[in-house]
């Protein structure tokens, strides 16, 4: 059967009409803003900790990869090196110097001989006449400075008391003239004096004697 009952109509628990809320204040917005800030900032910190620590990372790993990297050292300045003190040399006495002598100048040496000179004049100044034989004269002479010998018997000046001959200034008796070599020496006299005269170029003379002896 129909049931005419009439419903009864009931408003739903969600159709109840809203209560609208009232708007927070504004300490409440400044409260809120706030706390937003600090959380930004707060994330913004984070990332820079977080980047900063990956540099970090970076620097370390690279520095451990390079061979012979030396770690950093502190900026603190080196203690600067000791200097060891030196002994001061110890002065030692000066000698004194010994003056020395001054060596006088050698002389000058003489001046060359410019005289006529008779160097040398020679026989044999006794001869043996006993045998009956003919004695003959060895005779040799030599000079300085002389430009002519003379030969004289029994006479101090040969060139002008003696033979008139013209002699080298060195010779013997083979310069005599001829017939005069070998010249014989006299054993009727007992003693015989014989001469020589160098005469030099500017004619001065000088002259040398002998005197030789027969024995019987």
């Amino acid at each position: 059967m129909s049931d005419d009952t009439p419903t009864q109509r009931f408003d739903a628990a969600g159709d109840a009409p809203t209560q609208r809320m009232a708007a927070p204040s504004e300490e409440v917005v400044e409260e809120r803003k706030s706390r937003k800030l600090m959380i930004i900032l707060g994330a913004v910190g984070a990332a820079l900790l977080l980047a900063l620590i990956i540099v970090l990372v970076l620097l370390l790993t690279k520095s451990n990869a390079i061979p012979g990297a030396l770690p950093a050292q502190s900026a603190s300045a080196s203690p600067a090196p000791s200097v060891t003190p030196t002994k001061s040399a110890t002065p030692t006495a000066t000698p004194t110097p010994t003056p020395t002598q001054t060596q006088a100048a050698p002389p000058p040496p003489p001046p060359p001989n410019t005289a006529t000179t008779v160097t040398g004049f020679e026989m044999d100044k006794s001869h043996n006449c006993s045998q009956g034989e003919p004695v003959y004269l060895q005779v040799s002479w030599s000079s300085e400075n002389g430009v002519a010998a003379y030969f004289g018997v029994n006479t101090n000046d040969a060139q002008t008391g003696g033979m008139g001959w013209t002699l080298p200034p060195n010779g013997n008796q083979d310069d005599f003239l001829d017939g005069y070599v070998p010249y014989e020496y006299q054993c009727g006299n007992s003693s015989t004096d014989y001469t020589i005269t160098i005469v030099g170029s500017d004619g001065t003379k000088a002259s040398k004697k002998i005197t030789v002896k027969a024995e019987n």
